[in-house]
């Protein structure tokens, strides 16, 4: 053996190994899972919330406006089972039994649908507005709602669109740069890249 090799097998025994947090791992994913459990539940609540409308103020709309907010169930559907199929990495994995590979491969998968679905929120936020538009332009000129109600809806309509919409898209978009950020560190420290 060579001196240089005796050198470099010395140097190398003496660096510092970063030993994993197994526990604060474990912690982390269930954090991440939980919080994909909890967004499931809020999606689930949003959905339900059409068939409500429906259900319990079926006098108070005209057939156009049930007719249109049936229109609205179906996207919402939609919407939520792609959210799902989005988050299904986190949802029915254990890692309890899971290797490491397995364990970085899916915090990855994820990261990386957390990215899709803070974009597909932010597209929501320029369909929402586009339904009440609709709705109002097909309400107007379809003259399917009295006029005095439907400049009373209009008004409350602009107003959670001016206000909540651009809001979400803050979050959203703030939420996109995160979860680009954290998948870049994880993949930077990931040792099976």
């Amino acid at each position: 053996m060579s001196n240089d090799d005796f050198n470099l097998d010395k140097i190398w025994q003496q660096q510092d190994v970063t030993k994993v947090n197994v526990q604060s791992l474990k912690r982390q994913w269930w954090l991440m899972r939980m919080k994909q459990y909890l967004y499931i539940m809020l999606d689930g609540l949003a959905v339900m919330s059409v068939p409500l409308v429906l259900w319990f103020f079926p006098k108070e709309l005209s057939t156009f406006e049930g007719v249109w907010i049936g229109v609205v169930f179906l996207f919402v559907c939609i919407w939520f089972f792609y959210l799902l199929w989005l988050r299904r990495f986190s949802l029915g994995f254990n890692s309890e039994t899971a290797t490491t590979s397995d364990f970085i491969q899916r915090v990855k998968l994820q990261y990386q649908q957390n990215i899709k679905i803070a974009y597909v929120n932010k597209v929501l936020c320029y369909i929402t507005p586009m339904f009440f538009v609709g709705y109002a332009a097909f309400a107007f000129w379809g003259d399917f709602v009295e006029q005095q109600e439907l400049v009373r809806k209009a008004k409350v309509m602009l107003i959670l669109n001016i206000v909540c919409m651009p809001l979400m898209w803050l979050w959203m978009h703030k939420r996109q740069l995160k979860f680009k950020r954290l998948l870049e560190e994880f993949e930077s420290q990931s040792p099976l890249n």
